[in-house]
């Protein structure tokens, strides 16, 4: 919660992709409270920031409490989003840690786990073994070591937030992310490991998945269902049928193909794009376009502001134009961009010529002074 992007406001002046997230997580309370599981578990990333604005707050206060009047336990754990490095800024789950202490004692519905270190909750027959976002990676796994299954339990559960060691989409390496070995997951004595971090449903070993988030945060996520995964311990693990993957109905992200305009010239660009845009339904849509090999000639003369009206009806609209230089090489001219901490990190990552510890400081210290920025300039 508290993620934005784009400049589109809804019906109450708030940022549009803002209420989507927020609207999305409401959708998936309604889907909890309707299948009443035994617990909940969120294994990571409620806020988007370190820093959530009050009413953000509020509405996760509200939605947690959603869930503690239905009498369904939960469990959240801290994420490398909402967890600041410098201990003057405090954790907002602290927060969340107050309402807890604030519910009738004894009857174990809200548990927050933050602190960075290991903890273990017990609901019913299940033991939950939490390690939440740790300050680096030595630290996460001398917490991992100390876990244990618990002996006394009929079913225990990890929850980690972190990426996967093996998978590609942690090759790179995210802000303040933690990593585990794929070898450790696929032999653990766990009956489930719930797993945060990774946006996309994912398996990754026959009892290891991440769930993914409820809302599209980036055109990586465009085409894949989000939503929330109901795990029955007491059947075997056989997909789709368990775990189940509920999707939910939000706001369609379509990432249209490619155009290769390397022998076109400008009106045939032109008529190209508005053809595809045309043919596809863009109402309320966030979608993307790209035209690469344009030529430089042709690049300067393109009506875009025509093709922005064939898309008028979407959303959001983003047409990437990939310049052909003499070289050979692609120059990206991106006419739309997304959030401004959304394009410095995507930028950063795109910096393969820096040191990876100066690269991890650098990119941490900026999303810093971005989000502080944009928190004083709604004072």
């Amino acid at each position: 919660m508290g993620y934005a992007a784009y400049r589109q406001t809804s019906e109450n002046g708030y940022n549009q992709r803002e209420e989507d997230v927020l609207a999305a997580l409401a959708q998936a309370i309604d889907k909890i409270i309707e299948l009443r599981p035994d617990f909940v578990i969120h294994a990571g990333d409620l806020f988007h920031t370190v820093r959530p604005t009050n009413r953000i707050i509020h509405f996760a206060i509200e939605q947690i409490l959603r869930l503690v009047r239905a009498q369904i336990p939960t469990v959240i754990i801290s994420g490398n989003h909402e967890t600041p490095k410098q201990r003057y800024i405090g954790n907002v789950f602290k927060i969340l840690e107050g309402v807890r202490d604030a519910l009738p004692a004894g009857q174990n519905l809200l548990q927050i786990v933050y602190k960075m270190q290991y903890e273990t909750i017990k609901i019913g027959k299940a033991t939950i073994h939490a390690i939440p976002q740790c300050r680096n990676g030595e630290e996460f796994n001398r917490e991992l070591a100390k876990v244990k299954p618990d002996t006394s339990a009929e079913k225990n559960i990890l929850v980690l937030h972190c990426g996967v060691k093996g998978m590609r989409e942690f090759a790179q390496g995210d802000f303040n992310e933690l990593l585990v070995d794929y070898e450790y997951l696929a032999q653990s004595p766990f009956d489930y490991i719930a797993l945060g971090h990774f946006h996309n449903f994912s398996k990754v070993t026959q009892k290891a998945f991440f769930s993914g988030s409820t809302e599209r945060m980036s055109f990586n996520e465009a085409g894949f269902d989000k939503g929330l995964l109901v795990v029955d311990l007491e059947k075997p693990f056989l997909a789709p049928a368990n775990p189940c993957f509920h999707p939910l109905k939000i706001r369609p992200m379509l990432e249209l193909d490619p155009i290769d305009a390397q022998h076109q010239d400008a009106a045939a660009i032109g008529e190209t794009v508005d053809t595809i845009l045309r043919q596809n339904n863009l109402t309320d849509k966030i979608v993307r376009i790209k035209v690469k090999n344009i030529q430089p000639s042709a690049l300067a003369i393109l009506d875009t502001k025509k093709i922005r009206e064939a898309a008028q009806t979407a959303l959001h609209f983003e047409p990437i134009f990939e310049k052909a230089a003499e070289t050979g090489a692609a120059v990206t001219l991106q006419t739309s961009i997304g959030g401004v901490v959304e394009e410095f990190i995507a930028f950063m990552h795109a910096r393969t010529d820096l040191d990876p510890a100066y690269k991890k400081d650098l990119l941490e210290q900026g999303i810093d002074y971005l989000n502080r920025a944009m928190e004083e300039s709604e004072k």
